[in-house]
């Protein structure tokens, strides 16, 4: 009887050390899982300083005598945090939890121990240690998002840089645009554009005034120096106080110039864009500080940019120079009655512009959905352990797609199970130990335990319904349609509602999302006030190919896509009786059949849509 007492002793002492184990491994995870939360906008002090604490209360609460987090990449490992030193000659285990959060790439939580520990124990510390390292995988994905952001930040600053060398309607207000984003760009005090006409130079735009005077004394002593600096040469740079200053034959210009402007350091070079290399325009930038305060010489800050500046101007002069200047010459030079027949032209096609309708067809752009359909999302916070498909693959409603694995319900799940054994070993020594003096404080006892015994036992019915859940199935018989599905979701992290594939069924009828621009959705829906309206459409892969089809619906909203333009989404059921393949996501050209209208306003319709939007007309 002294033996079995010493056991169950024993057992209960095993089983508290456990518990406070568990108790302190919740209050570990939780501490470290709110913290990981934070991970997208954390610093990288406070990603270095996650990584240290999580390695320092791993090695208080598991006692382990060292713990290491590091990134496995090849044959060079980086150490993100560690802490304490074991001896080479120890003989304890070794835990090690490794995810993967790249290719090729894995990040690894290492604990040591110089002396064996228990078997209950060690298998608890596997589980910390795998829950933990499900924490850290997003910490680090987070960081090397930020990474990415950061490039594409730069990547959308060069983008708006060169969209804002193109802006304008006009030749004038597009050079206005370029010598404004050349002056910020460059942190240069003013950029002056100027225009090469019959062999002289002309002055349009300036980075302070988008209209300049011509007829203002700088202007035309600016317009006299790019005359003479650039006969024979294609830049001049000139700097107050800079030593061995050349001479130069248009001094007295230069000067002139210079007290008349007050700039201090001044860079003039033309632009040749057109195939014979001829001069088109020109580019003057000013400094009005000294130039041993700037970083840079204007040479040299203009240098980076020089290439997209000069296609931006040649392409902008080029557009000026269209084809109605040279017919408007040509019918005043003509004789009388070529005139009047001309006019007698023009003015038939103006009556049948006003009078004539033609059909209006309305150009759009969508891509081709499957009319059935299904999305699937994350049920729960988790990782992803194994993927069962592979895009393309055929499958049927109720297959396993993908299983997904939660350490922190698996942690619940042996915690709730350590219990759940210790609860029963306590009520199978009150069983034993009960007497007749003390049955009643035995059975009391007893029925305290099978009532925990019953709650901690719904408990992990309720776990385990929550893992069953992670194993996702197909909702529908169809196709898997999501690229490199396995590469995508392998041993990563997800959350609850991210989304993981799709699976449609193409025999079930194709249809198309069409976008249409909000300022000229009022003639669809015009048009479907009356009749059904039809469309007919393109793939972009094969144009040649045309399928019809009506509008089913078109939304109440309007939504901006990600050229921050403004659009309304339609759906088309698309007619196939050929039973010709079609792919999810392709791309689309369509023309709404819209009625018909004149055809002026056919052809002109985005003039006429501008002159309507103008506020001073």
């Amino acid at each position: 009887m002294t033996d079995r007492r010493r056991t169950d002793e024993r057992a209960d002492s095993d089983a508290a050390s456990l518990d406070r184990f568990w108790a302190s491994a919740e209050r570990l995870i939780e501490e470290m899982e709110q913290t990981a939360r934070q991970s997208i906008v954390m610093s990288e002090t406070e990603r270095q300083d996650f990584h240290k604490t999580l390695v320092s209360r791993l090695r208080q609460v598991t006692g382990a005598d060292t713990v290491c987090l590091r990134i496995q990449q090849g044959e060079s490992p980086i150490t993100l945090a560690d802490e304490g030193i074991i001896a080479t000659s120890s003989f304890g285990p070794q835990i090690v939890a490794a995810a993967t959060i790249g290719p090729q790439q894995t990040i690894e939580l290492e604990t040591r121990f110089a002396n064996p520990i228990g078997e209950s124990r060690q298998r608890a510390i596997e589980h910390l240690v795998n829950v933990l390292i499900e924490l850290v995988v997003p910490v680090q994905l987070a960081a090397e998002v930020v990474q990415l952001r950061t490039r594409l930040h730069k990547q959308d600053q060069r983008d708006e840089f060169l969209t804002s060398l193109y802006r304008g309607a006009n030749l004038p207000e597009t050079l206005a645009s370029i010598a404004a984003t050349v002056s910020r760009e460059a942190m240069i005090d003013r950029v002056i554009v100027l225009r090469h006409e019959r062999g002289r130079f002309r002055a349009l735009t300036s980075s302070s005034v988008a209209k300049i005077d011509r007829r203002a004394n700088q202007i035309r002593l600016l317009e006299r120096l790019a005359d003479r600096s650039l006969d024979g040469a294609s830049q001049f740079l000139f700097a107050i106080g800079t030593e061995n200053q050349p001479e130069v034959t248009f001094q007295s210009d230069l000067d002139r110039y210079v007290d008349e402007s007050g700039c201090r350091e001044l860079y003039i070079e033309s632009i040749r864009c057109n195939e014979q290399l001829q001069t088109t325009a020109a580019i003057v930038l000013e400094r009005f500080r000294s130039p041993d305060d700037a970083p840079e010489t204007l040479a040299l800050a203009w240098s980076p940019i020089r290439i997209p500046v000069a296609d931006a101007i040649g392409q902008a002069i080029h557009r000026d120079l269209s084809i109605l200047p040279v017919v408007i010459d040509r019918i005043q030079s003509a004789s009388g009655s070529r005139k009047l027949a001309t006019c007698a032209i023009l003015a038939g096609l103006v009556f049948a512009a006003a009078w004539v309708p033609v059909r209006f067809d309305l150009p759009v752009e969508g891509h081709v959905d499957a009319r059935v359909q299904s999305r699937i999302y994350s049920p729960a916070f988790g990782v992803v352990s194994e993927v069962f498909v592979a895009d393309g693959d055929h499958v049927i409603a109720g297959q396993t797609l993908v299983q997904l694995r939660s350490g922190e319900l698996e942690l619940k799940r042996q915690t709730l199970t350590t219990e759940l054994e210790t609860a029963r070993a306590k009520l199978d020594s009150v069983s034993v130990l009960r007497s007749g003096q003390r049955e009643s404080q035995s059975s009391s006892n007893e029925q305290v335990l099978i009532a925990e015994i019953s709650g901690l036992q719904r408990q992990l019915e309720s776990i385990k319904s929550q893992q069953d859940a992670l194993t996702i199935t197909s909702p529908i018989d169809g196709i898997v349609d999501q690229w490199a599905v396995a590469e995508s979701l392998a041993s990563r992290p997800v959350v609850h509602g991210q989304y993981l594939l799709s699976v449609i069924a193409p025999g079930d009828g194709w249809r198309a999302e069409l976008a249409i621009p909000d300022q000229a959705v009022a003639y669809v829906l015009a048009a479907q006030s009356d009749q059904l309206v039809s469309c007919s459409i393109r793939l972009r892969s094969a144009p040649t190919e045309v399928f019809h089809g009506n509008i089913d619906r078109i939304l109440g909203v309007a939504d901006v896509n990600d050229s921050g333009q403004s659009m309304v989404r339609a759906s088309v059921t698309i007619d196939d009786d050929r039973g010709q393949p079609l792919r999810q996501g392709a791309t689309v050209i369509a023309e709404i059949d819209c009625g018909k209208r004149t055809a002026g306003f056919v052809y002109l319709r985005s003039l006429i849509e501008w002159y309507r939007c103008q506020t001073w007309i």
